[in-house]
This record gives C-alpha cells, structure tokens and sequence, in this order.
C-alpha cells in the first residue's frame, strides 16, 4: 500500500483569479515596477522566473512587498538548491519546465505548490503522483490541448495548467474540457 501525499493546495488567490503572470526581466530592478501594476489590476499571481540575473538575491524583498496583494512564486526552477533557496526566500510557489521529482518532493515536504511541466502522459502522470499541485503541459503550443496528454491526466484526475500564452488566444473552451476539475490556471507571459 502506497503512502498518502499530502499534496500542496493551490492558493485562494490563484483559485479565484485562476491567472498566473509569468514576469522575466533583464535585471531583477525591472520586475517591481510591472508586479505593482499587475497587482494593482487583480493578477494575485506572480511567477517570477529564475531566468532574471540576481532574483534569488532579491527574493525575500519582493515576496515582503507583495505579502498582503499577490503571491510570488519562482519559475525556471532547474534544481533542488534553487527551489530550497525559492522557498527559504518565501516563495508561494515553483514551477519547472520539466518533470523535477526531487523539486516536487521538496516542495510537497514543504507544503509549497508546485507546477512542474511534462509533455508525456507519462510525465504528466508521475508528477501528479510525486505530489504536484497541478501539472504543466509544456511546451506545447496553447491554441489546443494535446489530447493524448490531456486524455492520460483526465484519467488519473490530475489537476492540468494550459501552457504560457492560452489568455491571449482564443481557443480557451478547449483546455476547460480538458481539465478533469475547473482550470486551474492560465498564463500570460511578460519579457521586460
């Protein structure tokens, strides 16, 4: 008999905005301003991407000043150390571009959501059942669902999330019937 996973629960913020913004910046200095106007407009989810130069440095300033209005997450988490770094910093959130098992199981451990992208229904599958809050598929195009994926997720009642830019094209009706529970997040994407 497997052991239960206490799976990490998607925030109440991203559970009522469903949106997750996804800010990369050519300096960390750059974020602040475009995080400001995005909370001020009622995006309460901010992935900020580790492709940022200097943003684990100034993580714990950016999660202080955004406390009470949105959650801050981390995004291009490629390592266990960096996401550690992530949620000492008070990171919300992770997300990986790929299938990261031991990403997943600190982040289960710690009780952080986490995101993790596969393309596979193989993949898709063994981060639901490592513990993900919700699995990515990525990368994929996100003008439809890959119906092999989606089909493998629906039937183990994974929790999917459309892949970066579905809020900016049309076809949104086809990822809401392939989600086995209401959609869990779409994202919009920003390169400052």
């Amino acid at each position: 008999m497997s052991a239960t996973i206490s799976r990490p629960p998607l925030s109440d913020r991203l559970t009522t905005s469903k949106v997750i913004a996804v800010l990369r910046a050519s300096h960390v200095s750059a974020l602040a301003p475009v995080c400001d106007v995005l909370a001020e407009e009622g995006i309460l989810s901010l992935e900020l991407t580790l492709t940022t130069p200097g943003l684990l440095d100034a993580l714990a300033d950016l999660v202080n000043r955004y406390a009470d209005t949105a959650d801050i997450g981390v995004g291009t988490v490629l390592s266990e150390s960096a996401a550690q770094r992530a949620i000492e910093s008070g990171a919300r959130f992770l997300v990986t571009p790929t299938m990261n098992l031991p990403v997943i199981k600190l982040a289960v451990e710690r009780q952080i959501a986490v995101f993790p992208g596969g393309l596979t229904p193989t993949e898709l599958a063994d981060g639901w059942d490592a513990g993900a809050t919700a699995v990515k598929i990525f990368p994929l195009k996100p003008s439809a669902p890959d119906t092999s994926s989606t089909s493998a997720a629906r039937s183990r009642s994974c929790r999917l999330c459309p892949p970066v830019g579905l809020i900016s094209t049309p076809p949104v009706s086809g990822w809401t019937r392939a989600q086995s529970r209401s959609a869990s997040a779409g994202y919009c994407w920003a390169t400052l």
